[in-house]
């Protein structure tokens, strides 16, 4: 959506209009010949926005309504196990004194890596290649199939270090965690 906002209110603004009228247009408006029950037109999508002053805003679109995100968010079939293996994964984190939420980008990238490939492991509607894209102040950047293995390298370095006080050999460490593309 380029050129829509100047701000973050103006552009939550602006995506929720645009968001209502495709809803008119494709479920209200459809209804008579679809049926009152119908709505064809009823996506989940992540938008992010860098706008004009500087802010950021990601936004959920779900059920015709915009929410904005301050937290991290998963859509898509793998969504719940996704939740789940993030969940574990920040427990770990809290008995540490930290949390997932607090870490620089460059360390999620390399966890984000390992949640995707457990979802694709466990659920038979995802799968396929690996493809991260980073969004911050300094613009879009997606990250190529080296960088997101390097990163992925360095997170199974970082949990290999971490369980290597439990006497178990480095190949029996990597073991636990999935090597997936």
């Amino acid at each position: 959506f380029p050129n829509i906002s100047s701000s973050e209110i103006e552009f939550q603004d602006n995506i929720q209009k645009i968001f209502w009228r495709a809803h008119k247009k494709y479920n209200l408006d459809s209804r008579e010949f679809l049926g009152n029950d119908a709505c064809p037109f009823n996506p989940t999508l992540l938008v992010g926005a860098k706008n004009e002053d500087k802010s950021f805003g990601l936004y959920l679109l779900k059920n015709t309504m915009v929410y904005p995100q301050h937290e991290p968010v998963v859509i898509g079939s793998g969504g719940n196990l996704a939740r789940l293996v993030i969940k574990i994964l920040n427990r770990g984190m809290v008995v540490a004194g930290g949390s997932l939420h607090e870490l620089p980008v460059e360390e999620v990238i390399g966890i984000s890596c390992y949640i995707i490939n457990e979802v694709k492991e466990s659920d038979s509607q995802s799968g396929g290649e690996t493809k991260v894209v980073v969004v911050d102040s300094n613009g879009v950047m997606t990250l190529s199939r080296e960088k997101l293995q390097e990163n992925f390298d360095r997170f199974l370095g970082i949990m290999t270090m971490g369980f290597a006080p439990l006497g178990l050999s480095e190949d029996d460490i990597k073991k636990i965690w999935l090597h997936g593309k």
